[in-house]
C-alpha cells in the first residue's frame, strides 16, 4: 500500500495547492491552543513559525534520512522543502514518511504520512480512523472534504483522492493503480502551509 516515487510528484501538487490558504503564525492563536501548532515527525515535536536550523536538528535525530529538495525549493524561493524517507537497508527503503516546509528560515508547513508498513486493509483503516479521532478531540473546525477526479497523468495508470481540511491541518487518502505501477494507497497528514 505504499507509494513510491509517484508519491513526490503528488505531495508537491499538493504543496502549491494548500499554500494558496496561508497561515501566519499571527493567526493562529498557539499560546491560547499550543498543541493546534505542533507536529510530531519521528519522534520529534515541531512548532510552527520554530527556526529552520532548530527544525532540522531535530529531525537529524530522527530515524530517517532528511534530504532538501533543493530543484523545488530554488524554484521557490523562499520556501524550501525537506523530506524524510525510510533509510537503505530498511524495509521499505526509500518510501516517503514526512515532509516539511519552510518560508525563509522559519517552519511553514509539514506532511507525515499515515500509510502503514504493511499491506494489510486492517492496517490503513486502522490508521485513518485514529488519524481523524485525533482532529475530533483537537475540536478542529470548520472542516472541508475535497473529493479530486479521478486523474490519468499517464495512459495507463489512474489516480483518485480526496482531502479532509480542518483549520490548519488536513488528511489525504489516495488510490494509485495502473500497469506500471503496484495499486497502492497512501495516507497523509498535512499541517499549515503543507
Amino acid at each position: 500500500m505504499r507509494p513510491r516515487s509517484f508519491a513526490w510528484i503528488i505531495l508537491l501538487a499538493t504543496c502549491l495547492a494548500m499554500a494558496q490558504k496561508a497561515y501566519t503564525p499571527d493567526q493562529i492563536d498557539c499560546k491560547r491552543n499550543p498543541d493546534l501548532c505542533k507536529v510530531d515527525i519521528g519522534g520529534q515535536t515541531l512548532t510552527f513559525g520554530m527556526p529552520k536550523s532548530q527544525a532540522l536538528a531535530l529531525l537529524s535525530r530522527t530515524p530517517y534520512d532528511l534530504r532538501e529538495e533543493r530543484v523545488w525549493s530554488a524554484e521557490n524561493k523562499p520556501y524550501s522543502v525537506w523530506y524524510l524517507t525510510v533509510r537503505e537497508g530498511q524495509p521499505f527503503a526509500g518510501s516517503l514518511r514526512a515532509g516539511v516546509r519552510f518560508k525563509g528560515e522559519k517552519l511553514d508547513g509539514a506532511m507525515v504520512s499515515w500509510s502503514p508498513s504493511s499491506s494489510e486493509q486492517s492496517d490503513f483503516a486502522s490508521n485513518l480512523i485514529n488519524l481523524l479521532d485525533r482532529f475530533s478531540k483537537q475540536g478542529l473546525n470548520p472542516c472541508k472534504l475535497s473529493v479530486g477526479e479521478k486523474a490519468r497523468p499517464h495512459p495507463q495508470q489512474e489516480e483518485a483522492d480526496a482531502t479532509f481540511q480542518c483549520g490548519m491541518r488536513g488528511v489525504q487518502i489516495g488510490h494509485l493503480q495502473g500497469q506500471k505501477i503496484a495499486d497502492s494507497a497512501f495516507l497523509y497528514e498535512f499541517f499549515a502551509n503543507w
